[in-house]
């Protein structure tokens, strides 16, 4: 299971990470919006449940630190892109920076695994 939880944990921040820069050059290509918030909201879903299941099975605390941080980051990351308007040019940064430690630190797992 622990496995399935890296796998799905490196998919779904990819998806995310994509989506993320993605997104705005379609949004400038074409001036559409469709289903922006809702791809954002399933990554983080995603990310939720692969961390859950890597957690369970890891005993190793930097790899667990590593994911709770990575989650954080991506979650405000998210989060505050919908409710906040003060801080909007940082907002990008901290999604990268939480999708960027969450498949740093799931790769790290498989690789220390084999």
């Amino acid at each position: 299971m622990r496995k399935i939880g890296d796998w799905l944990g490196i998919f779904s921040t990819t998806v995310c990470l994509i989506h993320c820069i993605a997104t705005p050059l379609l949004i400038l290509a074409s001036g559409l919006v469709l289903g922006y918030e809702g791809i954002e909201y399933v990554s983080l879903l995603g990310a939720f449940v692969a961390v859950y299941f890597v957690w369970s099975h890891s005993r190793n605390k930097v790899t667990k630190t590593a994911l709770a941080f990575g989650l954080v980051f991506l979650t405000i990351g998210i989060c505050a892109e919908h409710f906040t308007e003060h801080f909007m040019q940082l907002v990008p940064y901290v999604k990268y920076a939480g999708s960027g430690i969450l498949i740093t630190t799931h790769l790290n797992n498989i690789r220390s695994k084999h």
